[in-house]
């Protein structure tokens, strides 16, 4: 028995698949999965661990696009980390010197980021996104999530930004 397993389903692309193994009078099944968590790289990784692809003969990877073609583009490398920042919670207006404030200390990561910006090679992005914040006016915050995002086509120099952080 062959299992194919399809990335991204395509309108009509499985009853294809299984039109063409019939004319020529082959067996086989085919799954569809969709793919979580794709843009951060970590979907198939899950999925693979818990034994989802283990019994596949083949597999067929397919990302949308608005026309099919081999794609012979340089896609960026990725690595992304999530930064937790710890203060005391206080009334910015009332009593801030009672507070410590983990939106400050997330923000002078962020300018430190960006001092770092000149110092890396041509090809490295950084991002970064404050994942955990609900904006509320006069409040020093007591915690914050911050995720750094950071990419470059050269495989790998994604990851030593971090250890130059």
């Amino acid at each position: 028995m062959v299992i194919i397993y399809l990335e991204q389903h395509v309108p009509g692309q499985p009853e294809h698949l299984k039109a063409g193994w019939k004319q020529k009078k082959k067996e086989g099944t085919i799954r569809v999965y969709g793919c979580p968590a794709e843009e951060i790289v970590i979907g198939k990784i899950r999925m693979n661990e818990a034994g989802v692809f283990d019994d596949l003969s083949a597999a067929i990877t397919w990302h949308p696009f608005d026309r099919n073609r081999v794609s012979y583009d340089i896609w960026q490398a990725q690595d992304i980390k999530n930064y937790k920042f710890y203060g005391k919670a206080a009334h910015a207006s009332k009593h801030p010197e009672m507070g410590r404030s983990a939106f400050d200390a997330a923000e002078l990561m962020n300018v430190g980021a960006n001092y770092l910006r000149e110092h890396v090679a041509d090809d490295v992005r950084m991002h970064y996104n404050l994942c955990s914040i609900r904006m509320v006016r006069l409040i020093l915050y007591r915690h914050i999530l911050q995720q750094i995002i950071l990419s470059a086509q050269q495989s790998g120099r994604e990851q030593k930004m971090h250890l130059r952080g």
